[in-house]
């Protein structure tokens, strides 16, 4: 390679102690279709790394050229998989300020599908998940609908079990926003998938009773109805006719997640004339959804 390398490359590769690399380039980019303009330091940067990779060297100078690289390319999953390789060579040291870095560098890739397994692997090393933990609630202060930070906190439910901790802190963020869909999706998993072992008739009774107070303080809110269709399905030999009765005289004669609800707990030909009404008059939109319902009654005979 006859260019001059980039002075902060220069700094990370570190010939001196670390040893000379001959770079390998891209040999496809000169006849790519489309060519990328990369940042000429990125450029090389990626021949190095080739260098690297094909040598299997495993040190700190090949963490700091995945950082300077994933500062350029936070997607690029290869050189998260690399680095990934390198920490658990270095051990836990490396490991501890990997994380410490993480936790300054993630808020600004937040939905970074390369960031969340990058940390799994790295707190299966740990061990400290109640670090995690913490972690994950400060994220949600940044984005409380974020999905990756979601699905990285379920798995780290998975490993420590805490679900009555989980119950509490999904109610938590509940009541920070009632309309958080992805809390409650949270919580049906943990609740009713996770834990269901422990989802007894008193628990259900419990969690009927939170979702009943819900449906009375947000009657339009549809995170709250899913749930409680979910729950519905999960427990389709419970008697729900009493909570979806008593809830009437509070409900909108047009509410259609309501009259929905209504629908599953009365027999066939009542529940038929309510999608049939929703179908043709008080939601048309939707009526091939409301038909469709209709129609599965008759397949369930």
């Amino acid at each position: 390679m006859t260019e001059i390398l980039d002075p902060e490359l220069s700094e990370v590769l570190d010939f001196d102690k670390f040893g000379f690399l001959e770079p390998i380039p891209d040999n496809d980019f000169d006849n790519a279709l489309a060519k990328i303009i990369y940042d000429d330091c990125y450029k090389q940067g990626m021949a190095y790394f080739r260098a690297i990779v094909k040598q299997e060297e495993l040190s700190e100078r090949a963490l700091a050229l995945t950082s300077l690289l994933i500062m350029f390319n936070p997607a690029h999953y290869t050189v998260w998989s690399y680095r990934t390789k390198v920490l658990l060579a270095l051990g836990d040291e490396a490991i501890q300020n990997e994380l410490s870095w993480m936790d300054q560098v993630a808020p600004h890739f937040q939905k970074n599908y390369q960031v969340w397994p990058h940390r799994q692997q790295l707190v299966q090393r740990t061990g400290d998940y109640k670090r995690e933990i913490a972690f994950t609630e400060t994220m949600l202060q940044l984005d409380s609908k974020n999905y990756h930070v979601w699905s990285h906190r379920l798995w780290l439910v998975q490993q420590t079990r805490e679900f009555a901790a989980e119950n509490s802190y999904t109610q938590a963020m509940i009541l920070q926003d009632p309309y958080n869909n992805s809390a409650w999706n949270h919580r049906y998993t943990v609740l009713f998938e996770l834990n269901a072992a422990e989802m007894d008739e008193a628990s259900l009774t419990t969690e009927l009773q939170y979702i009943n107070e819900q449906l009375l303080n947000f009657p339009d809110n549809q995170s709250v109805w899913n749930y409680f269709f979910g729950v519905m399905d999960y427990a389709p030999n419970h008697n729900f006719k009493e909570l979806v009765i008593s809830l009437e005289p509070t409900m909108s004669s047009t509410n259609a997640l309501f009259l929905e609800a209504k629908a599953k707990v009365l027999p066939k030909i009542e529940a038929t004339k309510i999608y049939e009404s929703l179908a043709n008059e008080i939601d048309p939109v939707h009526a091939c959804y409301w038909r469709y319902l209709a129609k599965s009654l008759d397949d369930e005979a």
